[in-house]
């Protein structure tokens, strides 16, 4: 809500107009949460960040059956940085953040399909310079004891100095930076892990977007497990 008031004040500093203001808005309204945090890239008519996603079904679809699929957007990037860095970092990493996108699979032969360690995650996110990359990246690493128990830095299973991977109670995490680009896979074993971040990250690359839900599927959202 607040950010709908600044977004109305900022529109009505630059047309000094409270008729533009309002009704230009309410004939266009705004498409995202990305516009109402940014009132110049709505203006502007910039495109929202948008990352593209790769068929990723020949890789998985032998162990894993789709799950969930989405886009962490700027609003998604503030509440978390909130939670796990404070205010002070997440006024610094929210307008750094240039796209991201998410997907969820669960294990086919998982025995408790209602536990969290039935899923595994991979999670591509995008950023507006190296350094704001990897702020988030410090960020993720000090959130994962906070998600799971038993985390452990492995660094004979790294295989490059932009890697880091960890054991944790659910399963291996990958975090891989590529420039301005952020790959992260929780629980997917590490080969998997691997082709999936060259597939998300040639997507990019190439500007092709096949988009991995062609397969239909029902999410359904288990309960979280006592850790």
């Amino acid at each position: 809500y607040k950010d709908g008031l600044k977004f109305e004040a900022a529109l009505m500093a630059d047309s000094k107009s409270s008729g533009s203001a309002f009704g230009s808005v309410l004939d266009r309204p705004p498409d995202s949460s990305y516009e109402i945090m940014n009132p110049h890239a709505y203006e502007q008519e910039v495109k929202v960040p948008l990352l593209n996603m790769p068929d990723i079904h020949p890789v998985i679809d032998a162990d894993y059956s789709p799950y969930d699929i989405g886009v962490m957007g700027e609003l998604d990037v503030r509440i978390l940085a909130e939670l796990f860095g404070g205010k002070e970092l997440a006024e610094e990493l929210t307008p750094a953040w240039d796209g991201g996108i998410y997907y969820a699979a669960q294990r086919k032969n998982a025995p408790d399909k209602s536990s969290t360690a039935s899923v595994a995650l991979l999670y591509l996110s995008q950023w507006k310079s190296p350094e704001s990359a990897a702020a988030f990246v410090k960020m993720y690493d000090d959130e994962l004891s906070k998600k799971y128990s038993q985390v452990t830095r492995d660094p004979q299973a790294e295989t490059s100095s932009d890697e880091q991977v960890y054991n944790t109670s659910e399963g291996p995490v990958l975090i891989v930076t590529s420039g301005n680009d952020v790959f992260t896979s929780e629980s997917f074993d590490l080969p998997t892990a691997r082709k999936l971040q060259l597939l998300m990250l040639g997507a990019q690359q190439s500007g092709g977007s096949q988009v991995a839900l062609n397969h239909a599927a029902t999410f359904i959202m288990p309960q979280p497990a006592m850790k």
